[in-house]
């Protein structure tokens, strides 16, 4: 599979959703080929029930990011250049992205249920009219700037990271845009999302980050020298919540900056993308896992059949959970109340 840890860790950090595909494949490569008497200190972790899964018609897609809408399930195929859509009949319709070889990446829901996406590769923000199955694009003012993750303001506005231009963005559906640079170099920006009051959150490296509405930037670093955000979102609160991949743990920042984290029990479980269902409880995807965090405070994991590369997760459309099933090439859902919680 080739690349020593250390490699594996910076290409991981480099193109935060790209990367994730690559380390989840040489994971899951050396966790198959592992002896049975080397992996018996692990536990054995139930199996997630109630699972319902849909192959996308394009095969190897990749699905890499998803977002929930009222009546489907929005994602983007990485490697087959294309915006998909789910309905709740298990129906799929697909669009192709007119840049050739994009790479689209992150995915978010406007105030209006449209979808716009990111091309790491084109360099473009995108957003689809299902209406006339058509395609917009813009192209990011900054030279391989590397659009990534993706969120929507509610005054329609859309705001992006750009992870190889070291900036925050900003487009309208007029294509204007804003840029801000961030303080810190190489900081590796991968998700962002907007809380209540209209400031901007953004994962760095190794920090938090938030763009404020008069444009200023403020960076909290969360204090560990193994850490690695890989995604970010608002609590019910004023409070911030964070995945740390490299310290292998979930993290909140309070309104007062205060920074509490919840390790995550399986070693090494390279977490990508959590959500919120109804109940406040924090779902997130690992390697081969599902876990959760549940209002009480404590994580529980869960095993899918089957076994595969979990990038995306999304609550919603019935109050189910998906995620994206990059091996078996699928997208899934179940219930929170086929795991027992209520």
């Amino acid at each position: 599979m080739g690349g020593t840890p250390n490699q594996t860790y910076k290409k991981f950090t480099r193109r935060f959703f790209y990367a994730t595909i690559i380390v989840s494949i040489i994971y899951l490569y050396l966790y198959i080929k592992t002896p049975s008497n080397m992996t018996t200190s692990q536990p054995m972790l139930p199996p997630l029930t109630g699972i319902h899964s849909y192959t996308i018609p394009t095969p190897d897609s990749q699905p890499t990011s998803i977002a929930v809408g009222s009546d489907r399930v929005w994602f983007t195929e990485n490697q087959t250049n294309k915006i998909g859509a789910l309905f709740a009949n298990g129906r799929f319709q697909e669009y192709m992205v007119p840049t050739a070889n994009a790479q689209p990446a992150g995915i978010t829901l406007d105030e209006k249920g449209v979808p716009w996406f990111t091309e790491c590769a084109g360099n473009r923000i995108g957003f689809v009219n299902p209406a006339t199955a058509t395609i917009t694009e813009f192209a990011v003012p900054t030279p391989h700037a590397c659009p990534s993750g993706i969120t929507a303001a509610s005054d329609g506005t859309i705001w992006f990271v750009e992870t190889d231009g070291n900036k925050i963005g900003e487009v309208n559906d007029q294509g204007q845009f804003r840029e801000f640079t961030l303080p810190s170099r190489d900081s590796e920006p991968g998700s962002i999302v907007v809380d209540h009051t209209g400031n901007i959150w953004f994962t760095e490296f190794n920090k938090v980050g938030e763009l404020n509405q008069l444009g200023v930037i403020r960076e909290y670093p969360v204090g560990n020298p193994r850490t690695l955000l890989t995604d970010i979102m608002q609590g019910t609160d004023a409070s911030i919540w964070f995945l740390d991949s490299g310290a292998n743990a979930i993290g909140m920042l309070s309104g007062q900056g205060r920074i509490t984290k919840y390790t995550i029990p399986t070693a090494n479980s390279l977490s990508r993308t959590f959500v919120f269902d109804a109940k406040n409880n924090i779902w997130f995807t690992e390697n081969d896992i599902i876990g959760v965090l549940t209002s009480t405070g404590e994580i529980k994991e869960y095993k899918p059949n089957p076994s595969g590369a979990l990038l995306a997760i999304g609550f919603g459309l019935g109050g189910k959970i998906w995620f994206a099933n990059l091996w078996a090439n699928t997208i899934n859902y179940f219930t929170p109340q086929s795991e027992g919680f209520s």
